[in-house]
């Protein structure tokens, strides 16, 4: 009788361990991870491929061994892109589950050697900004094997002197440099590295600048209509991302007034006055900012006799 307790516990267990679906008698998953390249200098960038995988695979995580975040999907067809910056061996693991729980694993080494030359990278968060924009500039830099970086600049608008630099003994570095410009233009900013065995390697990334647009934001008259002889009193603003320099105000019966200057990027004036005869005028303004860039705004004046 014990016999056959023992018989019927063992067959509900497999049993129970088929319709689990993580049965060692039919293995369910097989986890496949492929790495392009395996191996080559710092930085290396692989390329990791899970789909190779059987199974009903509902996620999946890859750990790169360095210390970084490890990629969690559930797109076993889809491949993961990651950058070693340090030298070493790491290992790379692929762990996949199914809607059961049951899960298996495949590893990759991945070998990260010391580049042959200094190498020099350099990245921004924008490559298209206006004046006076937070610009953000990444630097990296790895020494060639056997090499220390020891003098490093940044010259951000292509003028030949550097906006900041350094003086360090590293191997690896890294620097952020946050700029902002003054004037619409395109710049080529350029990122320098020298390491103590002579070497040297630089990077560089294009910046276009651009200027807020001009824009006439009010101009009135008062009043706008009225016997002769009509007093008109004039006011405007206008705005710009470059420097203002002067507007012209026709009044439209052959009178204008001009005025030329460093007005900043707004520039407002009231209390201007004319005098206007019977008739129907177009009284119109015209802005220009250092750029050339020119605005005009019109408004109709009515005088009657």
């Amino acid at each position: 009788m014990r016999k056959k307790l023992f018989l019927g516990l063992g067959l509900l267990g497999a049993a129970a361990a088929l319709l689990s679906g993580c049965s060692w008698l039919f293995p369910q998953l097989k986890a496949v991870l492929v790495a392009n390249p395996t191996g080559g200098p710092a930085p290396l960038s692989v390329t990791f491929d899970p789909s190779g995988s059987v199974g009903a695979v509902a996620s999946y995580t890859i750990s790169f061994g360095d210390g970084s975040t490890p990629f969690t999907g559930t797109d076993i067809t889809a491949t993961t892109l990651h950058t070693y910056n340090d030298p070493g061996t790491y290992t790379a693991i692929l762990t996949i589950t199914d809607a059961q729980g049951c899960v298996d694993s495949d590893q990759v080494l991945i070998s990260v050697t010391a580049p042959e030359e200094t190498t020099a990278y350099l990245e921004v968060d924008k490559t298209e900004a206006s004046i006076g924009e937070d610009v953000t500039f990444t630097m990296r830099a790895f020494a060639a094997s056997g090499a220390r970086i020891t003098h490093w600049e940044l010259d951000v608008d292509g003028d030949g002197t550097p906006e900041a630099e350094g003086d360090p003994s590293v191997y690896e570095l890294e620097e952020t440099y946050t700029h902002s410009y003054t004037s619409a233009d395109t710049y080529t900013a350029t990122f320098t590295v020298e390491d103590d065995a002579g070497g040297t390697a630089t990077d560089t990334v294009e910046v276009e600048v651009t200027a807020a647009p001009l824009e006439i934001t009010t101009f009135d008259a008062t009043p706008q209509t009225g016997p002769a002889t009509l007093t008109v009193t004039f006011e405007f603003t206008a705005t710009s991302g470059a420097t203002i320099t002067g507007y012209t105000l026709e009044y439209g019966d052959g009178d204008s007034l001009s005025e030329a200057g460093d007005f900043g990027t707004t520039l407002t004036r009231t209390g201007i006055t004319h005098d206007y005869a019977a008739g129907t005028y177009t009284a119109t303004l015209t802005v220009e900012d250092e750029l050339g860039r020119t605005e005009s705004a019109t408004v109709e004046i009515e005088v009657t006799s």
